[in-house]
C-alpha cells in the first residue's frame, strides 16, 4: 500500500481566460501569468514573426470550417508543450478521430502528425 506521499499528485484544473486582444494574451504568455493562448492561427504566425522565439506553435491547425484556421501557442520552454503534444497526438490515432472525420465527409483533411514549429 502506498503511502499519501508517495502517491502522484493530482494535476491542477486548467483555469480558462477570456481577454480583450491577442495582443493582451500574448503580452499575459510572455510575461508568464498565462500558460497558452487558442487564437487564429494567422495571427499567431504572424505574432511568432513579430516576437520571435518567445513562444512555440503546436501543429495541426485546427480547422474550424470558417475560412480560418486555428492555433495553439505556448510559452517558450512551457512543461505543457510535450504533453499537449502527446495528448494531441493521441486524438488523431483514435478510432473515434477517424469516425468523426467520415461523419463530416472530411477524411481528406485527416491531420496525422501532431508538430511543434
Amino acid at each position: 500500500m502506498q503511502s499519501a506521499s508517495s502517491r502522484p499528485q493530482a494535476a491542477p484544473a486548467i483555469n480558462g481566460v477570456t481577454l480583450p486582444s491577442v495582443q493582451e494574451a500574448l503580452t499575459q504568455l510572455d510575461s508568464k501569468r498565462i500558460d497558452g493562448v487558442f487564437y487564429d492561427a494567422s495571427a499567431l504566425a504572424w505574432a511568432n514573426e513579430q516576437q520571435p522565439n518567445r513562444f512555440h506553435i503546436l501543429e495541426p491547425r485546427m480547422d474550424t470550417r470558417t475560412n480560418t484556421n486555428v492555433a495553439m501557442a505556448l510559452k517558450k520552454g512551457s512543461a505543457f508543450t510535450p504533453a499537449l503534444q502527446q495528448a494531441i497526438q493521441s486524438v488523431l490515432e483514435s478510432p473515434e478521430y477517424k469516425e468523426c472525420l467520415e461523419y463530416w465527409g472530411l477524411e481528406e483533411s485527416a491531420i496525422t502528425e501532431a508538430a511543434i514549429r
